[in-house]
């Protein structure tokens, strides 16, 4: 049982950096996102549905890659 304690915290720590990079990448670009999970990756999808156009494609790429990342997370739930 302690086994997957151990496992669910690292899951928790590797989304909460995923979610502080995100937010450092963004704020590059002059968006700042809110505190909390939720609200920083809605924040996020809006933020970058207005300024895709001004993100570098390989930003683009990376951000796709952070949501295929959240949705893997959001499935283990």
């Amino acid at each position: 049982m302690l086994a997957l304690h151990q496992m669910r915290q690292q899951l928790v720590r590797m989304r909460v950096m995923q979610v502080n990079q995100l937010r450092g990448l963004l704020y590059e670009f002059g968006v700042v996102l809110p505190q909390g999970r939720r609200l920083s990756i809605q924040a996020a999808q809006a933020a970058i549905a207005m300024l895709a156009d001004q993100f570098p494609a390989m930003l683009i790429d990376s951000l796709r890659e952070f949501r295929g990342d959240t949705d893997v997370y959001r499935a283990l739930r």
